[in-house]
């Protein structure tokens, strides 16, 4: 979030990461009083183009050491306040005990500490196990990855154009300035594009925002060609980007396509109020009222601490719940914005230009030396702990089978059976069969089968590939299909302890996020629903064609419907998945349609790790339950080789849907059961199995 120091010092561009900082600040912790202001990362990446362009232009690189010398004063610079928040971050974690924010947390430290963080967030976007997941504490780095990652191959593109302009015997303005144009053209395209085919991958990735800091840096080469160059009607130019920027703020919201077409309105803004200053040093007599008032101390000295406001602000607004749980509202965010003031002071004072000014001309050596170094704490410390819990859920899995057999004996109130027996204690949790961090990797393990015979990856959503599973033995008389979405792949736990029982063998065909029903579902860009629909009509013609003894379907509607209202969605389900019924039952194979299971679309794990000592504040009611357009279906197929299986008042009693039932956790996120809880439905899947294997 900073760049380059310059020649002077610019009260404008101070100014202008103060307003960045308090903007993106305010959004998160005061959304609703300013919808647009993450907008302000954008300003910070026009401010970066332009002092590192700026700096570059003037003293261009034109060997490998002088790339070696920005770099290093890039890592003094940026990287001992960005560990020092990063290990204070992933300790507080660690201390806090919330075990499932501990690997999460841990993993994008780990990310962000090596300045790839973005691509991380920008994988976990688009993966539907990780759609949902809760903001943790560290990954607000994005931006400064991007940045970095800008840092890294911006001198080098420079060093290249000059040496091109040198071969070709021409001056370094032209060549550069269309080199950079070029990248920043192409960079500007590609948001554009990617905005529109896949918003939630454009947000985070660096070719959607190269740009950005491109418009900075070709305004920094024209002013460092141009130092005497005074814009006409500079208060107008600057009074005119002050608006942009504020409308922005005002008007854009969390709807908005960003960053694509939307994102020029902030970045002119800013490179608006850089140009209507006409000098790089920024010493200019006479200047303008809106020039004296950025120059204003408490502005400036915002924007010198920008860099570590930003670095403090989401940590402390993440983890302050867990530390204050009773002071809530306006107050604590008011608390949180003093205390990031006062540890952004701090580190500036203490951290910051320590590193930067301290012995100035040591080697570069220890430069890299020390960077490493503090990486390479970070990295080892959060690898230790994501081994942790991988260890954690090892153990779990060894004695899981043991659990399970524990939770189905008669009279256990462990699992789905002590739902609403009274005579049955009340879990705590203390007593929970595994803890939240276990919880949150209890899925379904379609990638390894029960025999050892072979292995499964995953589910068809990766490649849109007709995916088809095995379990069971592979000479079991009897075959039933699972197929589906992933509330599909969540009950294949029950269904194995039903063929462990019964001897059939299960193939899966599923894809996570995509509803068997065959209709054009918004649940990314276009290529995604092409591929949900090919995949769709590809494993209903397969498993027609194996013809298995039973096809077990289940599916979670929420997806909206290219075309088609939300009030209209539920009907347009029920009537494609009639179609599919009736497919089925034409071909004689009969379908046992699970009704689909409650969805608290809130993190239960990590609900239950903030609330220790009252489980049932995760609860929900009833409500949890959506309306099915597939049991709609069942009753519009009207054959009796379709039926229905409602075991919602196993998840459910009349008023409440539970977090945790019979010490088990029942989800592992905002909507899928936990395999081992799931394993524990199995004797009230299987009469229904059974009714339709005959």
């Amino acid at each position: 979030m900073t760049g380059a120091s310059q020649r002077g010092f610019r009260t404008d561009v101070q100014a202008l990461r103060a307003l960045a900082v308090g903007a993106v600040v305010v959004y998160h912790c005061f959304p609703g009083a300013l919808p647009g202001g993450f907008t302000g990362v954008d300003l910070f990446f026009v401010i970066s183009g332009f002092l590192i362009t700026s700096h570059l232009v003037a003293s261009p690189p034109t060997t490998p050491r002088h790339l070696a010398a920005f770099w290093a004063r890039r890592i003094r610079r940026l990287l001992p306040a960005a560990l020092l928040v990063l290990i204070t971050t992933v300790a507080a974690v660690q201390w806090l005990g919330e075990g499932s924010q501990i690997a999460p947390t841990a993993r994008m430290a780990r990310a962000a500490s090596t300045y790839w963080i973005n691509w991380l967030l920008a994988g976990d976007s688009v993966d539907y196990l990780h759609s949902s997941d809760a903001p943790t504490a560290v990954q607000h780095f994005w931006s400064l990855s991007v940045e970095e990652q800008f840092y890294a191959f911006w001198p080098v593109l420079l060093l290249v154009l000059v040496l091109l302009a040198r071969a070709v015997r021409r001056g370094p303005k032209l060549t550069v300035t269309l080199g950079l144009g070029v990248v920043t053209a192409a960079s500007l395209a590609a948001s554009i594009h990617l905005t529109t085919t896949n918003p939630s991958a454009a947000y985070f990735v660096t070719e959607t925002r190269i740009w950005e800091l491109g418009v900075g840096a070709l305004l920094g080469a024209w002013v460092t060609w141009h130092p005497t160059w005074t814009p006409p009607a500079r208060t107008a130019v600057a009074a005119a980007g002050l608006a942009a920027i504020v409308v922005t703020f005002v008007t854009f919201d969390a709807s908005t396509p960003f960053p694509g077409y939307s994102a020029l309105l902030p970045v002119l803004g800013a490179a608006a109020v850089i140009a209507a200053q006409p000098s790089l040093t920024g010493m200019v007599p006479n200047r303008s009222r809106i020039a004296r008032v950025l120059a204003v101390r408490p502005i400036q000295w915002l924007g010198d601490i920008s860099y570590s406001i930003y670095l403090w602000h989401w940590p402390l607004l993440i983890l302050w719940p867990s530390v204050f749980p009773h002071i809530t509202g306006a107050t604590s965010k008011a608390l949180i914005i003093a205390a990031t003031l006062v540890l952004a002071a701090l580190t500036k004072r203490l951290v910051e230009d320590p590193a930067q000014f301290w012995r100035p001309h040591a080697a570069l050596g220890w430069v890299y030396a020390a960077g490493v170094l503090g990486m390479g704490v970070v990295v080892g410390v959060t690898s230790m702990q994501i081994q942790h819990q991988q260890d954690q859920l090892d153990a779990f899995l060894a004695h899981r089978n043991d659990v399970v057999n524990h939770a189905l004996q008669p009279g256990s109130c462990v699992g789905a059976a002590a739902l609403g027996r009274t005579t049955c204690p009340a879990s705590t949790f203390a007593t929970l069969v595994e803890p939240p961090q276990v919880a949150m990797s209890d899925q379904p393990q379609t990638h390894k089968s029960i025999n050892g015979v072979r292995d499964c990856p995953g589910n068809a959503q990766n490649n849109w590939s007709l995916l088809e599973c095995t379990f069971g033995p592979a000479a079991a008389p009897r075959t039933v299909a699972l197929v589906g979405d992933s509330h599909a792949q969540q009950w294949l736990a029950a269904l194995m302890g039903v063929a462990a029982q019964d001897g059939f063998r299960i193939t899966t065909h599923v894809a996570s996020g995509c509803n068997f029903a065959p209709v054009r579902q918004l649940g990314g860009n276009a290529a995604w629903i092409d591929g949900c629909q090919r995949w769709q009509a590809g494993t209903l013609a397969r498993v027609i064609q194996e013809r298995p003894d039973l096809v077990v379907l289940s599916n979670r509607t929420f997806l909206a419907i290219e075309g088609v209202s939300r009030k209209q969605a539920g009907g347009t389900y029920t009537t494609a998945a009639t179609v599919v019924l009736r497919r089925f039952a034409a071909a004689g194979i009969p379908v046992l349609v699970i009704r689909d299971a409650p969805t608290p679309e809130v993190s239960i794990p990590q609900c239950l790790d903030a609330h220790h000592g009252n489980l049932a504040a995760c609860d929900g009611t009833r409500a949890w339950i959506r309306p099915d357009p597939w049991a709609a279906a069942v009753a519009a197929t009207a054959s009796p080789r379709v039926r229905l299986v409602d075991l919602n008042d196993h998840l459910c009693t009349a008023t409440i849907c539970p977090a945790v039932i019979g010490d088990m956790i029942v989800y592992y996120d905002d909507s899928h059961m936990t395999t081992t809880f799931n394993a524990t439905l199995a004797p009230y899947l299987r009469p229904a199995i059974a009714a339709l294997l005959r």
